[in-house]
């Protein structure tokens, strides 16, 4: 088994489940980790033609994913006086410029009117910025001599689609049959949402592991240990634990007969936190 760096195309808009707001479904701005086991487990299995026989640890041990930019800057989450934030760019700012929504309603066919509560609005990521907003930032942060944002505001306007990064630990000839997969991740695909291709899976580097924290080994972008840090993964809740940051109820799902059915819930620190050692 080796860990690996994958490297995911985002070729449509895709939306991760988050909160609701009445008929708005929020979606996040980084992939968990166990969203990205269950597209791979689903699209291996399919590859393979067998969907009846799932071997779920197969793609387990995985981290959560971020925004790569060119020059394999990774935007790792962290909090800034409170507010989450994608490297030097704000949860705010990053939702003006890549996230959108979509709103549709149920129509009943013999009144040809809508449908009472079928209105539902869905966020998604789209795969490149907005222009307009981007053009707007990037003046913003020339004028306020903010070199730090304006190098990401750059990359972003240079970048042909938005792309995530993570590592898998995998063996090599599971890594040959998942090179150039296509697969779909989070909800409502059957929109048009959530096509991602594979475009780099290569032998991990030291720097990289090491940021991810792989010595714990993350299961499904979940640690089960921790230390002085900034996590980039999901942290297990013990009251012992001292945190800056969020905390989250998170489902644990299992394949059934095909689906997929929820296992267990659980309190965990968020990506971004800081952990102090106990």
């Amino acid at each position: 088994m080796t860990w690996y760096k994958l490297v995911l195309e985002q070729k449509q808009p895709i939306h991760i489940g988050f909160k609701k707001y009445g008929v708005l479904a929020e979606t996040r701005i980084f992939i968990p980790g166990q969203t990205i086991w269950g597209a791979l487990t689903k699209a291996y299995n399919l590859m393979k033609g067998d969907m009846s026989n799932i071997d779920e640890r197969l793609f387990e041990q995985i981290t959560c994913f971020y925004p790569l930019l060119d020059g394999d800057t990774i935007l790792k989450p962290n909090f800034k006086n409170g507010e989450f934030h994608l490297g030097k760019i704000s949860e705010k700012e990053f939702r003006l410029l890549f996230v959108d929504s979509f709103t549709s309603t149920s129509i009943l066919s013999e009144t040809r009117t809508a449908k009472d509560e079928s209105l539902h609005e869905i966020e998604y990521i789209l795969p490149k910025p907005k222009c307009e907003i981007l053009k707007k930032m990037i003046k913003h942060a020339e004028s306020n001599g903010n070199s730090d944002k304006l190098k990401i505001l750059r990359d972003f306007k240079k970048m042909h689609n938005l792309k995530w990064v993570g590592l898998i630990n995998i063996d090599k000839d599971t890594k040959k049959q998942l090179e150039n997969l296509n697969i779909f991740i989070g909800g409502d695909s059957r929109y048009g949402y959530g096509l991602m291709k594979i475009k780099q899976l290569t032998e991990d580097s030291n720097e990289l592991g090491n940021m991810f924290d792989i010595d714990k080994k993350p299961i499904k972008g979940k640690l089960g240990k921790y230390n002085n840090t900034d996590l980039l993964n999901y942290l297990e809740f013990d009251p012992k634990i001292k945190f800056k940051g969020k905390l989250e109820l998170l489902p644990e799902f299992d394949f059934y007969n095909g689906s997929v059915k929820i296992d267990k819930a659980g309190y965990y620190i968020t990506p971004g936190s800081h952990v102090k050692s106990p």
